[in-house]
C-alpha cells in the first residue's frame, strides 16, 4: 500500500478568519489516489468560497467541493479559492439616485465628479446628512454592507462683493 495526504490551506483574504480543515489521508495500491468529497467551505464574512485550487494564487487547475482531486503525489495541497462578495453603490446627486454600480468586495471604483452652479464638489459622503466619511476619486471596495448609498456633497462658493465708494458732491 501506498499512502498519500491532502492538506487544504484555506489561503484566507486578509483581514478573515476560520476554522481550519483536517488533512485528508488516503492509501492505496493503485498509481493513482482519487480523492472525492472535497470540502465545501463555509462563506466568510466579505468573501464567498470559489474552489479549490492546486495554487495559492489560483492559476493551476481548479476543483469544486463535487468533484474528485486525482493525484500520483503521495503529499498534496489544496488552496482555497474566494471571490468578494457582491456590494451595490447608489450615487446620489440632489436627493435622487443617478446611478448604481454592482462589485465585489475589494474591487476599485472611479467616483463620478458633478457640478452644480455656485457650489464646488467635495466628494461622496456616506451619511445622507453629510455627517460621515468623505470619498472621492478611485476608491477600493471594502464596505461591510451589501447596499452602500453614497451622496454628492458641495460646498457653496464664496461670493465677495465689494462696495465702491462714490463721493457725494454738495
Amino acid at each position: 500500500d501506498k499512502d498519500s495526504i491532502l492538506y487544504f490551506n484555506l489561503n484566507l483574504p486578509t483581514g478573515e478568519t476560520a476554522s481550519s480543515i483536517e488533512p485528508q489521508s488516503f492509501s492505496t495500491t493503485l498509481a493513482e489516489y482519487v480523492y472525492s468529497n472535497l470540502p465545501q467551505l463555509s462563506n466568510l464574512v466579505n468573501y464567498e468560497f470559489k474552489c479549490w485550487n492546486t495554487r495559492p494564487d489560483g492559476t493551476g487547475t481548479n476543483y469544486s467541493a463535487t468533484e474528485s482531486f486525482s493525484t500520483t503525489n503521495q503529499m498534496n495541497v489544496l488552496y482555497a479559492v474566494w471571490v468578494g462578495k457582491e456590494r451595490t453603490i447608489n450615487i446620489y446627486n440632489q436627493g435622487t439616485v443617478v446611478e448604481t454600480f454592482t462589485l465585489r468586495y475589494g474591487d476599485s471604483l472611479e467616483l463620478p465628479v458633478y457640478t452644480l452652479a455656485n457650489y464646488t464638489f467635495v466628494g461622496f459622503n456616506d451619511a445622507s446628512n453629510f455627517t460621515g466619511n468623505v470619498y472621492s476619486g478611485n476608491i477600493n471596495v471594502l464596505f461591510e454592507d451589501e447596499v452602500v448609498n453614497l451622496y454628492a456633497q458641495y460646498t457653496r462658493n464664496q461670493v465677495t462683493i465689494t462696495f465702491n465708494a462714490i463721493p457725494i458732491k454738495e
